[in-house]
């Protein structure tokens, strides 16, 4: 089921991807574009959703935005997790989970458009992050609601 979002950001334009595109050396993929020209950010319902793998199920509490808040925005809050964590230079940071995990997006040639999940916690640092769809539009179709 494709999540509704709501929370979403102000509209953006062709300049705001480009400075996107600028700032991490990278051509964003075409689903990702798509999807912050429709959304550019906020709040999914239904917010589970499923990897590759059983254990993958989780929740996004929201997605980042361009000239988001002082905790939604993208370009911040990527180049935090970049420069100061370990999510990996071939990734960029798209939403976050509630427990403070990243949903990142392949930005290289060798995983371009592939949807990661960053665990700010694993334990083997090495292992901290692994793929949890081909395609955002992939990603998106897992998206469910958790029966309490």
């Amino acid at each position: 089921m494709i999540p509704e979002i709501t929370d979403a950001g102000r509209p953006i334009t062709s300049v705001d991807i480009c400075a996107v595109e600028h700032r991490f050396g990278c051509v964003l993929p075409a689903p990702y574009v798509r999807f912050l020209r429709r959304h550019n950010g906020g709040t999914p319902w239904p917010d589970a959703f499923h990897g590759k793998r059983p254990e993958d199920e989780a929740l996004v509490h929201f997605f980042y935005s361009i000239d988001g808040d002082e905790h939604t925005d993208l370009v911040t809050e990527a180049g935090i997790f970049r420069g100061y964590h370990d999510v990996p230079e071939c990734l960029l940071p798209i939403a976050r989970t509630p427990s403070g995990d990243i949903v990142c997006i392949g930005i290289t040639p060798a995983n371009h458009g592939e949807v990661w999940f960053w665990s700010h916690d694993h334990p083997v640092r090495e292992q901290a992050t692994w793929k949890l769809a081909d395609d955002l539009d992939s990603f998106l179709a897992t998206f469910h609601a958790v029966e309490l």
